[in-house]
């Protein structure tokens, strides 16, 4: 059983950046604060949420059938915490499981798009080696989180 949970540390760490990136791309801004930033990129958890039923052979949350569902279940906690509208949460959830999630499976070891309508598993593996994408994706991401205003207010500048 470690040794499954040591063979999966480079995938999930690479879904945990991706999704951090991705709502980053939604909601992250030089302004914020670095914790804001933090926070932000913390939402990237989400993308696990589909690969937990997984482990257990059930992919039903991890198909673009219900991808915007669990976006949607994702959206008024993101709204209520990041703001910027209903929609707005809405597709940043759903990108960032869609790409965190979905496509980082598709480059490496596949994914089944159209579960349960299909169980073909999609496929084109580009990552053999998860660090190679890791390192630098961390090193940009922590490079962003920390650049910028930090947690001063603006009259104490």
């Amino acid at each position: 059983m470690i040794e499954i949970l040591i063979e999966h540390v480079p995938s999930t760490l690479l879904h945990l950046l991706t999704g951090a990136a991705v709502m980053y791309i939604f909601y992250g801004s030089r302004n914020l604060t670095v914790s804001r930033r933090l926070k932000v990129m913390a939402f990237g958890v989400m993308v696990l949420v589909p690969d937990i039923p997984k482990l257990f052979g059930n992919y039903i949350f991890h198909t673009l059938l219900t991808m915007p569902f669990i976006a949607a279940a994702f959206a008024p906690v993101v709204h209520r915490v990041l703001g910027g509208g209903f929609p707005k949460a809405w597709a940043a959830a759903f990108f960032t499981l869609a790409i965190g999630s979905m496509l980082i499976d598709f480059l490496g070891n596949g994914t089944q798009f159209l579960f349960p309508l299909t169980s073909k598993n999609f496929s084109y593996p580009l990552l053999y080696q998860e660090w190679w994408a890791i390192v630098p994706l961390a090193g940009v991401l922590g490079a962003l989180a920390l650049c910028g205003r930090k947690n001063i207010s603006p009259r104490q500048s």
